[in-house]
């Protein structure tokens, strides 16, 4: 059976409707092996965009008299479609093996897993499955969505950060959404994002910690310092004395009783700096949020623009979005912010790299020290949300053990003891 004729003749016979659901369901050109088929079923669409109107059989016959055309087509629209979308797929699937093979025969391995990145991608990206729904015919699915809300008000929807403002704010990270932290250079942010993933693994979530930044033996030292509440100087350097060691180990056993779910640390820069290599890993793991440390690391795979420039990165935001939407994963995602740019305090225009990260992100939160001599209160900061405003809460950092809570108290508290040991407190 040739479907894609079989869909064009479809087309032609059931007129505006019929194109209408072909286009919502993602058909283009280049679905058509054919290129007779391909021409034709071009032809359709332009005219359509021209005249508002699906051609006609005699106008098809004036541009292709051998063309033939049915008056009806037995099959319905929904098979045809799922057929040319089943060949295109099978088509693409082919394609990449052949591009693969011919550069592991030229034993380029590099460019061989590029190709099956690439490849896959496009393939994965293909789909028939519309997302379209009707508001008037769903009222009840959403009365009992209104309902589960209403009964479960206060309470988090989403992944806990640890950080109870923001959780307020946000009622947690949600699926399919993109979140970016973003700071100036060595402020933080890479052990705030690990922070964030600690206390969600302690709420019994899986996790999937991607870092491009360090190796995963140097992020485990600090995940089990923070874990442990053990001096990571002390465990680094081996320098924990018996009884200290003894707690260290006492508490990582515990730990490890106690987890409900996995915690997944990767350092791949051999296939995770893609999109498509970060989305495999996110289905083989099938975690509850992931995290990737180093946004600016990640690699363009279409392989037209260098990393780091601003094309490469809206590539990769674009993609990692559509990958959060297609998991309904929450990707979180540290990013820097240019120093030059964050002199006044940290702003949507401090983000480097690119423009997209603010119009593909659904959470931008932004980090920096509230006093640039003294690392002890960070001030953690929701810049830019869809869903809610804006929002700042103050963290006291304990840099020996990687402990960072959310302290208003403790801050006033340390301001009121300054401003006291300064004379201020007589005035």
């Amino acid at each position: 059976m040739d479907w894609e004729h079989q869909l064009v003749q479809k087309i032609v016979v059931d007129r505006e409707p019929a194109l209408r659901d072909v286009l919502e369901r993602g058909i283009t050109p280049d679905y058509f092996k054919e290129e007779l088929h391909r021409d034709v079923f071009t032809f359709i669409v332009e005219q359509w965009h021209k005249n508002s109107g699906v051609p006609t059989a005699g106008d098809i016959k004036d541009n292709w008299p051998n063309y033939k055309l049915a008056r009806e087509v037995e099959d319905t629209l929904d098979r045809c479609i799922e057929k040319v979308w089943e060949l295109h797929r099978r088509s693409m699937t082919i394609l990449t093996a052949a591009a693969i093979n011919d550069a592991v025969q030229s034993e380029n391995i590099e460019e061989a897993i590029n190709r099956m990145a690439l490849g896959l991608n496009v393939i994965q990206s293909s789909t028939s499955v519309l997302v379209d729904e009707n508001l008037v015919e769903n009222w009840d699915e959403r009365l009992e969505d209104y309902k589960f809300l209403n009964e479960n008000k206060g309470k988090l929807l989403g992944v806990p950060t640890g950080f109870p403002s923001i959780d307020e704010a946000t009622a947690g990270l949600q699926p399919e959404q993109f979140i970016v932290l973003i700071a100036t250079p060595k402020t933080g942010k890479s052990l705030i994002a690990l922070r964030v993933a600690q206390h969600a693994h302690q709420q019994g979530k899986k996790i999937l910690f991607i870092g491009f930044e360090m190796s995963n033996r140097e992020q485990r030292w600090r995940y089990d310092s923070m874990t442990t509440e053990t001096p990571y100087e002390g465990i680094v350097r081996g320098a924990l004395n018996t009884e200290e060691f003894a707690k260290f180990q006492r508490s990582l056993k515990q730990y490890a009783a106690d987890a409900e779910n996995d915690f997944i640390l990767s350092a791949d820069i051999n296939s995770a700096t893609t999109v498509s290599g970060a989305r495999a890993k996110i289905e083989h793991h099938n975690p509850d949020i992931v995290f990737i440390d180093g946004l600016y690391f990640m690699d363009d795979e279409s392989g037209e623009f260098a990393k780091g420039t601003p094309q490469a990165m809206t590539n990769i935001t674009r993609g990692l979005k559509r990958v959060a939407q297609k998991t309904r994963t929450p990707i979180f995602g540290t990013t820097q912010a240019l120093t030059w740019k964050s002199k006044g305090g940290l702003s949507m225009d401090s983000i480097g790299y690119s423009s997209s990260f603010a119009q593909d992100a659904d959470v931008i939160m932004g980090l920096e020290r509230q006093d640039e001599e003294d690392a002890t209160f960070l001030n953690l900061r929701i810049l830019r949300a869809r869903n809610t405003g804006s929002k700042q809460v103050t963290i006291r950092a304990d840099w020996t053990t990687y402990k960072f809570t959310e302290s208003q108290a403790e801050l006033e508290e340390a301001m009121d003891q300054l401003a006291e040991e300064s004379g201020g407190g007589e005035d």
